[in-house]
């Protein structure tokens, strides 16, 4: 009995001793701890104009079976104004948000499953100010999944140099937050439910204004808050020039109005409020002016398409010899080239 007691300890030692074995082999051949590193192999141009482009290529060691994500942010040399992000095909890629969980500031990157290359594009925004070489620096981070490590090579630069033309530019802008109160009168005919409310709006929610040169060598018309003009776009709507030795006027029309008025409740506005406003004028990329407009338009102007007159002169352009000098409504000199 005894022989047979011991001869079942050695077999079962043995059986211990063979699965511990085969345990350390399984994790010697399956390192499930090590993932695909991904490298940033190059990209077309170092060093790009305003309005450029640059292609930007990454390989992954290996493809997984499930997409690879990275968060592309700029950590140094410009803001995230400067450029924006699209796919190979240049389609944009979306801003990251606190609401996916990547946090703000920054663009996903996505490699697709089973794949190990993609190739995302980043453009210099176009502007119309006279701006120095700024020099982007982009840093590649793993996203909360996890997936994918990154190289030592995890950031890379882009220059980007001032783009200029002769052409007149402008922006105009009334983007802004607006507090404004409406009478709810609810029941026409009483008072007695009548409620006062104070509602938060936007400028951009609010209202249209155009803004274009009387000779109609520049305008902007297209809807858009705020109104940039560059380049010819669209002939009809939004389009320039180079300007002419002379005089110009600059006109806003203040075009359309829609504050929040409900029509079932009897809304009626019952406070005036301005609009804050800034005009820059500009020939893009050398010289550039800025004028406050803030007192210029109150709600209660009545808007042209409205049936009102929210037209004025805001300013007056002299060209001389190519130079610009600029002036205000009240014929104040603000900038001169």
């Amino acid at each position: 009995m005894r022989k047979l007691t011991n001869m079942k300890t050695i077999f079962a030692a043995l059986l211990v001793s063979a699965a511990f074995t085969s345990c350390i082999d399984d994790d010697q051949e399956y390192t499930f701890s090590d993932k695909p590193e991904v490298t940033i192999v190059g990209q077309t141009l170092n060093t790009i104009e305003e309005g450029q482009t640059t292609t930007v290529n990454l390989r992954l060691a290996y493809g997984l079976r499930e997409d690879v994500n990275y968060k592309l942010e700029l950590i140094s040399g410009g803001t995230n104004d400067d450029y924006f992000v699209s796919d190979a095909d240049g389609n944009d890629v979306g801003a990251t948000t606190a609401e996916d969980g990547l946090g703000l500031e920054g663009y996903e990157i996505t490699i697709p499953a089973t794949q190990t290359e993609v190739a995302f594009n980043i453009t210099a925004t176009k502007d119309l100010f006279d701006e120095d070489t700024e020099t982007l620096v982009f840093k590649l981070r793993s996203t909360g999944s996890g997936l994918g490590s990154i190289g030592v090579n995890d950031t890379f630069e882009v220059e980007v140099t001032n783009f200029t033309s002769d052409n007149f530019g402008l922006i105009l802008d009334w983007e802004s937050d607006i507090t404004y109160e409406v009478l709810r009168q609810n029941v026409l005919g009483t008072t007695a439910d009548d409620e006062t409310l104070e509602v938060e709006g936007h400028g951009c929610d609010l209202a249209d204004f155009d803004v274009y040169l009387t000779s109609f060598d520049a305008y902007a018309f297209t809807g858009n808050c705020p109104e940039f003009l560059i380049e010819t776009v669209d002939p009809n709507s939004l389009a320039t020039s180079v300007l002419a030795d002379g005089t110009y006027t600059v006109e806003v029309d203040f075009w359309d109005f829609f504050p929040s008025l409900s029509a079932t409740n009897n809304d009626v506005l019952v406070t005036d409020f301005t609009f804050p406003m800034t005009l820059t004028l500009a020939k893009v990329g050398q010289f550039n002016a800025v004028l406050d407009l803030s007192s210029e338009y109150s709600a209660f102007d009545g808007s042209s398409n409205n049936g009102g007159n929210g037209v004025r002169s805001v300013a007056t352009i002299e060209v001389v010899n190519g130079k610009y000098t600029v002036y205000n409504a009240s014929g104040e000199l603000v900038a001169a080239e």
